[in-house]
């Protein structure tokens, strides 16, 4: 069973996971923490934004998240350290700075900016939800779940943290658990599709080949272009057919 996790703090940092026998193993969603939509229409607006209201924290954040989003992490931090500059206080920006030092391979200091976040706003569940992945990506799985749980509790309807505590317990080889978790996150929001492909996986390793078939033409038909999903889909109606 190949596990070859996608994890990310904010939009596609890869890890590596375990292989085995050719299936493209479970996927951890990505936790959204600010989405812009077209970056350039998106500097445009925010950099005129910033004009008219120079001492704004949050436009001199979304400025920051623009510059991630673009893989240029140097300008995202120097964003975000203005927005500090006018609001000391300003959670969004110690998450985001967290997000870059993630993808920078930096983990002690995007913990420290994630502590930050989480102690100035409490209820402010992205920072937990990305603190989870952090600890995803180190492999420490029963801290993951810790953090994903956190983050549930503030927001039970994100999707994208409910899936990956779903791969922390597979992971951890409580399938029964990661399969409930899944079957969670397939009713929700943006994880609909990797959650499904999740289950799949679940079904597979259960021997469950016919469900697994299920969940992966299902995944095929939302989203043809999904990572191996047609791989997935001929090892199912291979083991079928044994």
């Amino acid at each position: 069973l190949k596990k070859q996790t996608t994890l990310s703090s904010v939009e596609g940092s890869p890890a590596i996971a375990e292989s085995k026998d050719g299936l493209e193993g479970s996927r951890i969603s990505n936790v959204v923490f600010m989405g812009m939509g077209d970056s350039e229409r998106a500097i445009k607006y925010t950099q005129k934004s910033v004009s008219n209201s120079p001492s704004s924290a949050r436009d001199y954040t979304n400025m920051g998240v623009i510059y991630y989003q673009q893989g240029d992490y140097d300008k995202a931090i120097e964003y975000y350290n203005k927005a500090l500059g006018f609001s000391p206080n300003y959670a969004e920006a110690y998450n985001g700075i967290g997000t870059v030092y993630a993808l920078k391979n930096m983990p002690e200091t995007a913990v420290k900016a994630y502590e930050n976040a989480i102690a100035l706003k409490p209820d402010y569940s992205e920072p937990l939800a990305n603190m989870g992945i952090l600890y995803h990506q180190q492999k420490n799985f029963s801290k993951a779940i810790e953090f994903y749980n956190k983050a549930l509790a503030l927001s039970p309807g994100n999707s994208d943290a409910r899936n990956n505590l779903g791969v922390a317990y597979e992971n951890m080889g409580d399938l029964d658990r990661a399969l409930a978790e899944y079957k969670k996150a397939a009713e929700l929001g943006n994880a609909k599709v990797d959650a499904h492909h999740n289950m799949g996986v679940i079904y597979y390793r259960k021997k469950m080949y016919a469900d697994a078939l299920r969940e992966w033409e299902l995944v095929l038909a939302k989203k043809p272009d999904y990572p191996r999903v047609k791989e997935n889909i001929g090892l199912a109606r291979k083991a079928l057919k044994k």
